[in-house]
């Protein structure tokens, strides 16, 4: 990805995107094999990134007890899967990755970082 990229989709969705997450991209996919490339779970291209983020911010959430919420600004989604999504926070220079259960319509720590996150794509897939 591109720093063209990269800002196209920090100026798209109003974010400024955390120096870690733009390294990444930046190297991506040279980071990854080909199977970690090709699965869906992490969002690789500049469209993808900006429609899932597009997406999560169209819609009220809604809590198991019924009530909506916003999703919050400066939560990014890096990915998704069966419904849930993979963000991180763009305040934070390092950030977790935290993942959206879309049934408890609330964010868990998933990987203590990005890289973290990246590695344990990989052995998911092996």
């Amino acid at each position: 990805m591109t720093d063209d990229d990269l800002k196209r989709i920090a100026s798209t969705l109003g974010l400024s995107l955390p120096q870690c997450y733009q390294r990444l991209m930046r190297e991506w996919p040279g980071t990854a094999d080909a199977t970690l490339r090709d699965d869906s779970i992490f969002a690789a291209s500049p469209d993808e990134i900006i429609a899932l983020n597009q997406e999560v911010r169209s819609v009220p959430l809604a809590e198991p007890d019924g009530e909506e919420f916003e999703w919050p600004e400066f939560i990014f989604a890096i990915g998704e899967t069966d419904g849930d999504y993979f963000c991180i926070d763009v305040r934070a220079d390092d950030p977790e990755v935290v993942l959206f259960d879309h049934q408890e319509a609330d964010f868990f720590e998933f990987a203590e970082s990005l890289p973290q996150f990246v590695e344990m794509l990989r052995n998911a897939i092996e």
